[in-house]
């Protein structure tokens, strides 16, 4: 009898270890996809902070190119459109930047899975609408320089500084949305991933 009591005794013991080292694993499994979650969210929020940065110092750039002599934008009509139409898609882009770095500031990995997925959905539907306006807007602001260059009459060096930004912003552009959506698929993989480990019934 004393031999049944010390076995149960001993599985109880074999238990309640293989318990605790199934807590410890699923809890350091949980850090390391929050690791690789957060370094993918902040990527994101760089990238929206550089962008930010970049359209509010392009604005002042704008303003000063209504001034340049050189260019006499502040004297022809097709000037004076192109900058206007850049200003108001910079102010634009300032404000987009900020309303898409609140979305994502609001993810945290440690709380609710429901309303960071909630955030990330709507975060990857906003990019995705996002590429699309891009893909149509930047050709519509290169016929539009084209054009004020036309009006302008201005040197050979500076049509071909216009094609190879046009060529580079739709570069840059493509490869920044693929990095955008690779960075997306993480989290909301890792999401997944966090849900799955909570449905997990616990180690008895």
């Amino acid at each position: 009898m004393m031999d049944v009591e010390k076995l149960k005794s001993v599985w109880a013991s074999v238990d309640e270890r293989l318990g605790k080292q199934e807590l410890l694993k699923e809890s350091i499994i949980r850090e390391m996809i929050r690791n690789r979650s957060d370094k993918s969210l902040h990527r994101l929020i760089n990238y929206e902070l550089h962008s930010f940065v970049l359209c509010l110092f392009s604005i002042p750039l704008m303003v000063m190119l209504l001034d340049i002599k050189y260019f006499r934008v502040h004297t022809q009509w097709g000037g004076k459109v192109f900058v206007w139409t850049m200003l108001v898609v910079l102010v634009a882009s300032v404000i987009w930047q900020l309303i898409k770095m609140t979305a994502l500031m609001k993810v945290d990995f440690t709380k609710d899975l429901k309303t960071n997925s909630i955030c990330m959905n709507k975060y990857d539907i906003w990019i995705k609408k996002e590429k699309i306006v891009g893909i149509c807007m930047t050709p519509v602001l290169y016929l539009l320089g084209i054009w004020m260059y036309a009006i302008l009459q201005v040197h050979a060096f500076l049509w071909i500084f216009l094609a190879c930004v046009y060529l580079f912003g739709m570069f840059l552009m493509l490869y920044l949305y693929r990095v955008y959506n690779r960075n997306i698929h993480s989290i909301r993989q890792s999401l997944e991933e966090l849900k799955e480990l909570e449905e997990e019934p616990e180690p008895a």
